[in-house]
């Protein structure tokens, strides 16, 4: 009987382990899909006039996503307490790398809010074509953070491979998703940029002529 007790508990906390495990999963999901489809619909209408239900739309995605941000933040400590007690000896390297990503994924969501929102809010009546190349660039930056931080804190939470992987391995594989998101987006400022560039220069021309 009492064998039969401390199985059923066990499978109890085993349960719990995996409810907890499931929702961290699902907040971090949350946020990366969130984030994917703010930056699509973003592309999308990158040539038309930022208004205010834009400006509305992009505050909900970043109020849809601080609080999965939270909830990744409260599942993923709970986990961190089940497994290692807080013993911070026993903390794996993957572990570590997940502290520091999400670490810096809230340090966006707050750039985000405070850098990135008055971007938008200025641009009302033109396009975003249209502000500044170093405002291009924040954007950009901004939005290649979030992209890596979502997409590299859902790789290390679901992936069994990285469970056990070296710093080296961690390294290569975070900077190598860093780089490649952040350098796209950045790129993209540049081509933007360079198109709107181009165009003025080519009103001007035909003006002068």
């Amino acid at each position: 009987m009492i064998l039969g007790t401390e199985a059923f508990a066990s499978g109890l906390a085993e349960l719990a382990v995996d409810a907890v495990r499931l929702v961290h999963l699902l907040a971090v999901a949350v946020g990366l899909g969130t984030m994917v489809s703010t930056d699509i619909s973003t592309l999308r209408r990158i040539e038309r006039p930022v208004n205010q239900a834009y400006s509305d739309t992009l505050e909900a995605a970043h109020d849809l996503m601080m609080p999965a941000l939270l909830i990744a933040w409260i599942s993923g400590i709970l986990l961190i307490g089940i497994r290692t007690g807080f013993d911070v000896t026993a903390f794996s390297p993957k572990l570590w790398m997940k502290l520091m990503v999400v670490g810096l994924l809230t340090s966006t969501a707050v750039a985000i809010k405070w850098r990135v929102m008055p971007i938008i809010q200025a641009a009302h009546g033109t396009t975003l074509m249209e502000v500044s190349l170093r405002d291009k660039l924040v954007l950009a930056t901004c939005a290649g953070l979030s992209m890596s931080g979502w997409g590299t804190a859902l790789v290390l939470g679901a992936s069994t491979f990285f469970k056990t992987a070296d710093w080296t391995t961690l390294l290569v594989t975070v900077f190598a998703i860093y780089a490649g998101v952040i350098g796209m987006a950045i790129r993209a400022a540049f081509v933007l940029h360079r198109r709107v560039t181009d165009v003025i220069v080519q009103s001007r021309r035909i003006a002068a002529e």
